[in-house]
Formats: structure tokens, C-alpha cells, sequence
């Protein structure tokens, strides 16, 4: 799919589906049941009051909403009015908030009235609600609600070339970079994730990620594209909730990370088998699980599939791995999915045939069209239509992509180079273990470039060994890939999306932070 004119958020996603669809079930949750006839005609409501507020395409508008049916509604609204939207994640702390409000300058920002606003904001911000009872979409302060149009005033105000969104990086590897997206581009994403996880007018997707993301916002459109139901929990994402949320509404699907899910698998077989019998995919992303670890999974959700992902902010579910079908394949991350190309880049921009490790490139329709505001960047990383995403990996004899790491992470001891992924690969999940991460730091002894350190969260720290650790590492690791130091923590740092940040935990806890946790 291109982008073209034709292509709209709004008018693919729901208005097109109507009348067809207008009494199913669209966004559900404990409190609340919107219909895809609630749907349409809240977004052209709040595309109204955009417009009486001063929107005008081309401007941008913050979405500080969390995960809501207003959010929702509001993101399809402004990329209706041929707006941008700038999603914040409450979560990821003030100061990201502030760079990406001083990055993007958005005309004002619409807030939820449960989390209130933000005094140290520099743009107008308007509180944004939906009444669940009469179907109507407030703002306050602002103009009063007005009388729905026809669809085609705003069908036509955001065309599907046009962009619709800012969305930011997690920035693990410095500030978070602001990606645009066009309308077409998150359509095309939501047809390939349909397709593949097979989703139709029954499924029933329960909403675990955060919908300013990619990853979470793409389950969002997927399944809308499909005609299916969206669920949103409420309140505390508890192993508990999770799976009473799965028996209750007959969810079918989920997209997670892997903390998630191995919380999941410390739940009891016989209650997930009373209460998740209805789910029937699994999607997982930003980390792979252990063979062990997914055979687990895969016993306690016997109807279910598990698909793991591949991608970028920049190129959503570049690459998706059917586990079910490749079980042979886990040490890579798929395939690529519908209209993208993937080669491997060696020195010099050489493109390296199978088995030759270099550099990731991806080219699609569903790729950016640039970062926000940064030229530089922009000729840095997108060259003769490919994108350059930093990881680095090799493409197998059957067309499977091997993920090695990001560029930034790679260690080089005294002459071999290697990635903290592939030690942690090697380890699987260490006996004892609740979470790790391997990250290269500067040789405090000034001899080699650099050494590794693992950094554990221990499942007892009382009874946990460093040297029981260290021991099972030297049988399975070459010497230059030994941890040289084990630090013990009661948690890893994650970026907003659920990855471990691999540079905030050496910059709290490496050799060059001021406290550090000695291990034992």
C-alpha cells in the first residue's frame, strides 16, 4: 500500500465501515462501550472542536490522554483535520515532555481530567473528556460542543499523503528523536499486522502497551481495521487483572514485552487454563524469551500463536517471527513482512550477501518519511531510499534475520568485538535470576577499550550467589565474554516502550556513577 491521497485514518478505519458496523462493539472497558457509530461520531465532534479551538492542518497538537477512549478518539480526530499529533507519555518523566513540547511546538495540548495539568507547561492545554452517557466529547476550557457535520468536511481536510503524527523514540541512546508518520504509513503497518496475526470482526485485543508508542498504538488501528474490539484495562496491570480482563471479555489477543511475560509465566497452569482459554495470539517485541522460556508460554496458551517483532519507531513490524512455524528459527527475529526489503551493509556501504554480519537496512512504504526538524539526521540515517537503523545482524541462507545489536552497544575487548546481546543469548536465563542485562563499559584498569559487566536483579538477593553466576558463565562463554564485575540491583531501568536501557543502567550504576551497588 502507498501512501496516496485517498488513504485516511478516519475514513479506513471507521467511517468507511458504517453503517455496516455502526452497532458492533468498538472500544470496550469496565466503565464504558463505545460502538463504531460512537465512534464516528465523536471523532467528528472533536474535529469540530479542534477547529473551533484554531486548528488549522499543518499544526500540532500534544495528546497528554494515557490509555483512553479519549486518546483514541482524539488521535483520529486530529489527523482528520490534517493536524499532527504529538503524543506524551505521562510516564516517561517531565523532562521528556518538555524537550518534545519545546521540540515540536504545538498549538495546545489536550490533557485528561484524571491526571490534570502540567504547571510547567509553556502551550495553552485543554482538558479533553468524553461523556460514556451521552456520547459527546468536551473540552474545557474551550468552545462548547457543536452539531456533527458530514463526514466528507473532514475526510477531506486530511489527506492520506499528508503527515499525521509525531511519534518520539524511546531515546536509550540519547535524546528522543521525533519520527513522522503519515497517514498512509500507519494504515499500511495495520493491514500487514492484521493479516499476519489474523485478526477479523471477532477478535478482541486487550490494550497492554502504551498507545503513544508504536508498538501499542499499530495494535489500535489493527484491529479497528479488522472490525474487531479494542479493550482497555483499567487500573493496575497485575498478573490478576490481566488474565481476569482475558475471561471477561473474551480477549484474543495481546501485544507485550517480555517482563510481562515472564510474569505471566509465574502464574499457575490450571488458572490460565480457567481463564485465557480465549486468546489465540501473542505478540512480543523489543527482547526476545529463552527456548524454555516460550515452550512455557506456549503450554500454558496451547490455542494461542506467539509472534515475535522486529522494528523501529521509524519502520513499525519491519520483521515478524512466527514461532509456532520456525521453531528452529528463535535465534533470529523473522522474516520480512509484506513490502519490505532488507539488506546488510558492510564497510563502505557494501551489501553483504547471507551470513555476513553488517549493518540492518530496511526500505518500505511503511518507513518514515523523515525525523522531525533534523536535516542532518535525516541524510545520516536515510540513504538512496534505505533506512540505516543502527543494528547490527546478518540475513541466514533462508531469507531470516539475525539480530547481533544496536552499533552503539557494541564492546571491543582488547581486539574482539561482540555484543552484549549475543552474551545473553549464550546465558539464556541464569538460575536465580528475575532480570539482567550485559552492557559494555571503559576498562577501569585502562588496558582493554572495554570489558562487560552484568547487571543482575536477583530472584532472592539473600540467597543468590555472584560467584555461582560467574562460575556458570565461564562454561558457556568464551574468556573476553566473562563479565568482569556483577552488579547487583533490586531493578533495571526500562525506557517508556518496556526495553532495558542498556545506557541509563551503566550510567547509574557503571564505573563511572557516583554510588554503585558492589556485588557479593
Amino acid at each position: 500500500m502507498n501512501s496516496t491521497a485517498g488513504e485516511n485514518l478516519f475514513r479506513n478505519l471507521i467511517s468507511d465501515k458504517l453503517p455496516e458496523l455502526a452497532d458492533r462493539p468498538a472500544i470496550q472497558s469496565d466503565t464504558a462501550v463505545l460502538t463504531y457509530g460512537d465512534l464516528s461520531q465523536l471523532v467528528k465532534a472533536t474535529a469540530q472542536l479542534l477547529r473551533a479551538a484554531g486548528a488549522r492542518p499543518g499544526d500540532r497538537i500534544g495528546l497528554n490522554l494515557g490509555n483512553s477512549p479519549e486518546y483514541i478518539v482524539a488521535f483520529l480526530a486530529v489527523a482528520d483535520s490534517g493536524c499532527l499529533a504529538v503524543p506524551f507519555d505521562a510516564n516517561a518523566g517531565a523532562g521528556r515532555m518538555r524537550y518534545i513540547e519545546k521540540k515540536t511546538r504545538p498549538g495546545f495540548s489536550l490533557c485528561s481530567a484524571k491526571g490534570g495539568l502540567s504547571e510547567k507547561s509553556a502551550i495553552p492545554q485543554i482538558t479533553y473528556s468524553i461523556d460514556v452517557v451521552s456520547k459527546r466529547a468536551v473540552f474545557s476550557p474551550g468552545p462548547e460542543p457543536a452539531p456533527v457535520v458530514p463526514d466528507s468536511l473532514f475526510c477531506s481536510a486530511g489527506s492520506g499523503g499528508t503527515p499525521a503524527a509525531i511519534l518520539f523514540s524511546a531515546g536509550s541512546t540519547g535524546q528522543p528523536k521525533g519520527v513522522v508518520l503519515k497517514q498512509g504509513h500507519f494504515l499500511n503497518i495495520a493491514q500487514t499486522l492484521a493479516a499476519i496475526i489474523g485478526m477479523d470482526r471477532d477478535h478482541r485485543e486487550l490494550i497492554l502497551s502504551p498507545m503513544t508508542h508504536s508498538g501499542g498504538w499499530q495494535r489500535v488501528t489493527s484491529t479497528l481495521l479488522s472490525g474487531g474490539c479494542i479493550i482497555l484495562p483499567q487500573g493496575f496491570l497485575t498478573v490478576t487483572a490481566i488474565l481476569e480482563d482475558i475471561l471477561r471479555f473474551g480477549v484474543t489477543g495481546f501485544f507485550t514485552t517480555p517482563p510481562l511475560i515472564r510474569s505471566l509465566l509465574k502464574a499457575s497452569p490450571e488458572k490460565i487454563s480457567k481463564m485465557a482459554g480465549s486468546c489465540r495470539s501473542i505478540e512480543i517485541a523489543s527482547a526476545p524469551l529463552s527456548p524454555d522460556e516460550l515452550d512455557h508460554l506456549l503450554s500454558l496458551f496451547p490455542g494461542a500463536n506467539v509472534f515475535f517483532q522486529y522494528g523501529l519507531t521509524e519502520c513499525s513490524r519491519a520483521l515478524i517471527l512466527d514461532s509456532r512455524e520456525n521453531m528452529d528459527k528463535l535465534h533470529t527475529v523473522g522474516k520480512p513482512t509484506n513490502g519490505v526489503e532488507v539488506a546488510i551493509s558492510g564497510p563502505g556501504g557494501k551489501m553483504l550477501e547471507a551470513n555476513l554480519e553488517g549493518e540492518i537496512l530496511l526500505r518500505a512504504d511503511k518507513r518514515m518519511g523523515a525525523y522531525w526538524e533534523d536535516p542532518e539526521r535525516n541524510e545520516a540515517r536515510i540513504q538512496n531510499g534505505w533506512f540505516r537503523t543502527g543494528d547490527f545482524g546478518f540475513i541466514d541462507e533462508d531469507g531470516f534475520i539475525a539480530y547481533r545489536g544496536r552499533r552503539d552497544d557494541m564492546i571491543n575487548c582488547g581486539g574482539y568485538s561482540y555484543f552484549p546481546a549475543e552474551v545473553e543469548n549464550e546465558l539464556g536465563r541464569p538460575e536465580g535470576v528475575k532480570e539482567y542485562l550485559i552492557a559494555g563499559v571503559s576498562d577501569p584498569q585502562k588496558v582493554l577499550t572495554h570489558v562487560s559487566w552484568a547487571f543482575v536483579v536477583p530472584e532472592d538477593p539473600e540467597t543468590w550467589s555472584v560467584k555461582n553466576f560467574l562460575a556458570a558463565a565461564r562454561k558457556k562463554l568464551p574468556p573476553q565474554m566473562v563479565p568482569r564485575r556483577v552488579v547487583v540491583l533490586s531493578a533495571i531501568p526500562h525506557t517508556s516502550t518496556g526495553k532495558p536501557n542498556r545506557r541509563l543502567t551503566v550510567q547509574r550504576y557503571g564505573p563511572d556513577a557516583e554510588l554503585n551497588h558492589p556485588g557479593r
